[in-house]
């Protein structure tokens, strides 16, 4: 691997930004792995996820992870086309709302738009189909779990280091396609090794849910594996904490809720009752100095926050307006100048109307309703709960990795719902595929990894129940 990697290095060099090169050429080099077994392809995509997701190789001319995502299907091809059964339930389920959605999308963008932007969407689309279909096919084992589990809760690390070294010291931390002066840009707020605080709380929540959720399910004693795993999960919150952004600090709630009613006995009680604690002893932290003051501000007090409610008010007036069609994803920042006059500033402080006719909606479900109608709204919601009950069904299994990744598969998905909701992450993440194609590869393993008892032969497991008969044939 580090063969490859150091030979793209060359291909994929960065003049500017000298990790962004090595960090692409990891992403390329990872691939030498899947000699040795398919389930490293899916570690480039999770990689670039976390690392590199809007990032365009100069000596490439591409976007980094459409390249990669292809080189994933491509290299994989034998893999995914075995894995990829619509027999199979749980697979359709997630894989057919994908489809739906990205057809129901293309189609109403025809509409409204020149067949290059289509073309353009429609390419975006298909790279996140593929990355749920990767996530489902190329895990088939306990063993390709834990591996794709270790080597992304070691990429998540090294991100949540570099944000918080951000913080304390910009000057000398590290970054990915960035450098100090973005964070300086950005008011001190920590990127990690994305391109901004925004997708950086995505990217932390994204592996410290499943985190979380081992945690919770596993044994409650100290030992040196859970202490190693607490430190991990504080780097990892720390990480989220200091990218200042609210919507992802504040989805932990609702997350940590959805785990707790999944455990069982005095755990769920504690959990649901440390977030109710929380809430309520939050308020109380404000001059102490251990939170940033911007999680405290509102919309009175915080251009951002009235900037979202202002959006939110145009975005539902238009999609009231267009209910089944919607407007075509292009068009937002143009017709929401039309209903400038939606926008509520009299209820507010600081007016949030100057951001109409240069944002997105900062509100992925309404984007979606506002783009392309109901119908793909519904599409859309149905990605989320095909995702959340294949995660219910694992989360029954014995197993601790197999439950706790379920269960922390659940909060996380509802941590990213309620994230965005706040803000554009559909067109700029593929977490939501992720999940959707790791909770098909999730049920697959826990209907392979079977209790022992299970598979012994049906005499003896009669003759291990006093009175039992074998029955009559």
């Amino acid at each position: 691997m580090a063969l490859a990697t150091y030979a793209c290095s060359v291909v994929v060099q960065d003049p500017e930004y000298a990790t962004a090169t090595w960090l692409a050429a990891l992403t390329f080099g990872v691939f030498a792995l899947a000699l040795h077994h398919p389930s490293w392809i899916l570690i480039p995509v999770i990689l670039t996820e976390l690392t590199l997701y809007s990032y365009s190789s100069p000596s490439l001319g591409a976007a980094h992870r459409l390249a990669i995502v292809l080189a994933a299907a491509l290299i994989g091809g034998v893999a995914i086309l075995r894995g990829t059964r619509f027999v199979d339930l749980h697979f359709r389920r997630v894989i057919l709302p994908c489809i739906a959605f990205l057809v129901i999308a293309t189609a109403v963008n025809a509409m409204h738009s020149q067949d290059e932007y289509v073309l353009q969407y429609f390419r975006y689309q298909v790279g996140q189909l593929l990355v749920a279909v990767l996530a489902a096919t190329l895990i088939s084992t306990r063993r390709d779990l834990l591996r794709v589990a270790q080597v992304t809760l070691v990429i998540g690390v090294i991100a949540a280091i570099a944000a918080i070294l951000q913080h304390f010291a910009p000057t000398f931390a590290l970054y990915g396609a960035a450098d100090a002066e973005t964070v300086r840009a950005w008011k001190g707020r920590s990127i990690g090794l994305s391109a901004n605080p925004i997708a950086l709380a995505n990217q932390m929540t994204f592996v410290l849910a499943p985190l979380i959720g081992v945690i919770l399910c596993g044994a409650w004693r100290i030992d040196r594996l859970r202490i190693m795993l607490g430190t991990v999960a504080f780097l990892l919150f720390a990480g989220l904490t200091f990218s200042y952004t609210r919507s992802g600090f504040f989805a932990l709630g609702p997350g940590l809720i959805a785990m707790g009613l999944l455990l069982r006995g005095y755990r769920r009680a504690f959990i649901v009752g440390a977030v109710i604690c929380a809430i309520l002893f939050f308020p109380a932290l404000e001059n102490t100095g251990l939170l940033g003051h911007r999680y405290f501000k509102d919309a009175n007090e915080d251009q951002s926050a009235a900037t979202h409610e202002a959006l939110w008010e145009v975005s539902l007036a238009i999609a009231l307006d267009h209910p089944v069609d919607g407007i075509g994803h292009e068009h937002f920042e143009a017709v929401s100048l039309d209903y400038i006059d939606a926008v509520d500033d009299d209820s507010r402080e600081i007016s949030g109307a100057s951001s109409i006719g240069g944002h997105r909606p900062h509100n992925d479900f309404l984007s979606v309703w506002v783009s392309w109608g109901i119908f793909a709204l519904i599409a859309y919601l149905g990605i989320f709960l095909g995702t959340l009950r294949n995660l219910l069904i694992a989360s029954r299994h014995h197993d601790l990795l197999i439950r706790g990744l379920a269960v922390g598969g659940v909060g996380g998905l509802v941590i990213y719902a309620v994230n965005s909701a706040y803000h554009n992450y559909m067109d700029s993440s593929v977490a939501l595929w992720l999940y959707a194609g790791l909770s098909v590869a999730l049920v697959r393993v826990a209907k392979s990894e079977v209790r022992p008892e299970i598979r012994l032969p049906l005499a003896r497991r009669f003759s291990r129940v006093p009175g039992a008969s074998m029955p009559s044939t």
